[in-house]
């Protein structure tokens, strides 16, 4: 993988990774980007998948995964 790739990884996070980490499914993602959960995304294209800054959205998506792992009961 190249260095630009590594870069780009750490610095953005796309809906599919989001989806992938919680195990949630796209529609969650939209309902939540829908309803204020998740701020508006970078969108680079209509049919790529949404991005974020990785570090704006790190605690958002630690805090949901703790939440999805409670109610899950896991």
């Amino acid at each position: 993988m190249s260095k630009h790739q590594l870069d780009f990884d750490k610095m953005y996070i796309s809906s599919h990774e989001i989806r992938e980490r919680l195990k949630i499914s796209r529609s969650f993602v939209t309902w939540a980007k829908a309803n204020g959960k998740l701020p508006e995304p970078i969108r680079i294209a209509p049919q790529a998948p949404d991005l974020w800054l990785r570090s704006e959205i790190e605690p958002i998506i630690v805090s949901w995964g703790e939440a999805l792992r409670l109610k899950r009961g896991v």
